[in-house]
């Protein structure tokens, strides 16, 4: 799930970028799309079971 979870939004910015030359209006809609999936999935891990990770990987920042 996991897996899946990052490989969304980083398709969703692949394509953000692919349609930034064709499409550039659709550009920022996509590239919003693909930030908030992504954000997202960090909170539906978080929810998931992943808490002890991220307090680990947030705790370490600083």
């Amino acid at each position: 799930m996991g897996i899946i979870v990052f490989l969304f939004p980083l398709i969703g910015m692949i394509y953000a970028l692919y349609v930034k030359k064709d499409k550039p209006a659709v550009f920022p809609t996509a590239m919003i799309v693909a930030v908030c999936g992504f954000l997202l999935g960090m909170v539906f891990m978080l929810i998931a079971g992943g808490f002890p990770f991220y307090m680990t990987f947030f705790g370490s920042l600083g």
